[in-house]
């Protein structure tokens, strides 16, 4: 944690260093409701959330079958707890409950990197990026398929939601191009399709980026 704006004469040097996990931290995210609590997520299978005025770290999930490879809260409760894998699973943990209120599912075939939820915008959709070279939009009410399948020629490392209410996906990509796409009307239009699963639409990008992914 980094005091980034101490005066200079400060006896301290605004670092403070915590080690909470057993291994690889994957994931850093301010509670949207208050910055007064952080939650991390890790490879050893747990979220935990770090109350900065109590100074403590309180573990929210633990699993010992799945390594949290990506997470992220819903703005308006962030007692849910999405969940990304290192073997491509997808699902969700209510805190509040102390169960899961959506099951940890396999949904990329491999590591899931980014996931990020649409806050500002239509708040039921769910990008997730992995390995496996996709990124998928999920309807969070129905996670039985994602209602936009990006297919992508490399890995994708990150895909998140502008903050302009768009509904805009920017998307990163190991062929050193980001991608913008805009998911308004597919999601709105396949959300809105039969209810019986209807085939992933597909989204070409409005706009490509060059830039060193590497």
């Amino acid at each position: 944690m980094w005091h980034a704006d101490r005066d200079e004469d400060d006896v301290s040097d605004g670092v403070h260093l915590h080690k909470p996990h057993a291994q690889y931290v994957s994931g850093l995210l301010w509670c949207p409701r208050s910055l007064q609590a952080l939650y991390s997520s890790s490879y050893d299978g747990t979220v935990k959330c770090l109350h900065i005025e109590r100074r403590a770290f309180v573990t929210e999930f633990y699993s010992e079958t799945h390594e949290i490879s990506a997470f992220t809260t819903d703005a308006s409760n962030a007692a849910n707890l999405w969940l990304g894998t290192t073997t491509g699973a997808l699902g969700a943990y209510d805190t509040r409950a102390g169960r899961l209120s959506a099951p940890i599912a396999p949904r990329h075939a491999k590591k899931v990197n980014t996931l990020s939820l649409d806050t500002h915008g239509r708040d039921w959709l769910l990008a997730s990026a992995a390995t496996d070279a996709s990124v998928q939009v999920w309807d969070v009410r129905s996670l039985r398929k994602p209602l936009v399948a990006m297919p992508l020629p490399r890995a994708s490392q990150a895909a998140e939601w502008a903050p302009d209410g768009s509904s805009r996906l920017v998307v990163t990509c190991f062929d050193d191009r980001l991608r913008v796409v805009s998911l308004a009307a597919a999601a709105d239009a396949a959300a809105a399709s039969s209810a019986k699963a209807p085939k992933a639409a597909s989204a070409p990008p409005s706009r490509t980026i060059q830039h060193n992914t590497q």
